[in-house]
């Protein structure tokens, strides 16, 4: 057996074995760029998308996801207007 076919099988036990509505990755995004929605945490993407897109207030505070919507192993990415300084060692 190949090991692509061994991983894929691991993956798909793995998958099945999360809560449904767990999301692999968040992309937080405020309000002023939700493209209209309301602050709250969505399904992105096609039809069984494990990527959610949490719509916060920024006057409200930084973004809180609520308890267990992220898998363990989840990414969140914050969206923002904020610029950030490269480190020192980038040129």
């Amino acid at each position: 057996m190949k090991l692509s076919n061994r991983l894929g099988k691991v993956a798909k036990v793995l998958a099945d074995r999360l809560p449904p509505d767990q999301f692999h990755i968040i992309e937080a995004v405020p309000v002023s760029r939700a493209e209209g929605r309301k602050p709250g945490l969505y399904r992105d993407g096609p039809e069984g998308s494990l990527v959610g897109r949490l719509v916060y207030d920024p006057a409200k505070g930084d973004p809180v996801v609520p308890e267990g919507k992220l898998a363990p192993f989840g990414l969140i990415i914050v969206c923002g207007p904020e610029y950030i300084e490269p480190p020192d060692d980038v040129a």
